[in-house]
């Protein structure tokens, strides 16, 4: 699921930055993005637990802050990203931008053997 649904992440912002001018396009990929989003979101929480079993309250603590830092950050850099001049759409390429390291350390998890889980 988590590379599945980072895959899907990455391509559906970078799908909408380049048709965001288009309303319809743009009312159909927003939900759909949003509902991606909370499914990956969930798999890494559980997936942090099952990773942490011996302390899963800090496990549970840990990858819930990580995601309220992202939550917080995604935003400002967006609006920061508009207020330098690059558009409206460029939000969405600081999300596709956001996307890459995540994927990458997904990655670099699974080849390090600590994919003891489906994803």
């Amino acid at each position: 699921m988590l590379r599945a649904g980072g895959a899907a992440l990455l391509a559906g912002w970078v799908l909408l930055a380049l048709v965001a001018g288009h309303t319809t396009a743009t009312v159909l990929l927003v939900p759909l993005l949003g509902m991606l989003a909370l499914g990956v979101g969930s798999t890494l929480i559980t997936r942090a637990l099952y990773e942490s079993a011996d302390a899963p309250s800090r496990g549970a603590a840990l990858a819930t802050s990580a995601l309220n830092v992202g939550a917080a950050l995604g935003p400002v850099l967006g609006g920061a990203a508009i207020d330098s001049g690059l558009g409206y759409r460029a939000p969405a390429w600081v999300s596709a931008l956001l996307t890459v390291p995540a994927l990458v350390a997904l990655t670099v998890s699974v080849r390090a053997g600590h994919d003891r889980q489906p994803t």
